[in-house]
């Protein structure tokens, strides 16, 4: 009989603890910005993570300043933004916002605190005339070896 309390003790306290754990995760808020704002919280990046998501192609075509690349749709993007600090906010943009939605939710599923994310991604960055780097592509040539 006791055996059966302490493991009905034990069920009890996991599921406890698993509850509480998905509880924090639907707390936290994906907030979806307007290119100015998102332009205006990422002009200085001290204390933020800003993701481009897209490929290194469409990186290089262009890209938000101070911007890292993290392919969405590569098979190490787990690794990669496990590597980012989950209590740092953490702002995320694609081309048209599909893919940093898909993103912002995995990044949820993880335990990232603050995410931001920009509507319309570049595409509607581009529209408003808003600053890009843009990275020149190497010739054929001329590319790196690996």
């Amino acid at each position: 009989m006791m055996m059966k309390k302490v493991i009905f003790m034990l069920l009890l306290s996991v599921g406890i603890g698993s509850w509480a754990t998905a509880q924090e995760q639907d707390s936290v808020e994906i907030v979806k910005l307007e290119v100015h704002t998102f332009l205006e919280q990422v002009k200085d990046t001290t204390g933020i993570q800003l993701i481009d998501v897209r490929t290194a192609e469409e990186f290089q075509g262009g890209h938000v300043k101070h911007a890292i690349n993290i392919n969405l749709n590569a098979e190490d993007f787990e690794e990669q933004v496990a590597k980012l600090d989950k209590s740092t906010p953490v702002y995320l943009y694609c081309l048209g916002g599909v893919r940093s939605a898909k993103a912002a939710e995995r990044l949820k599923k993880q335990g990232f605190e603050h995410i931001f994310e920009m509507k319309g991604g570049m595409t509607q960055w581009r529209s408003n005339n808003l600053p890009e780097v843009k990275e020149e592509m190497p010739e054929e040539g001329n590319k790196p070896k690996n």
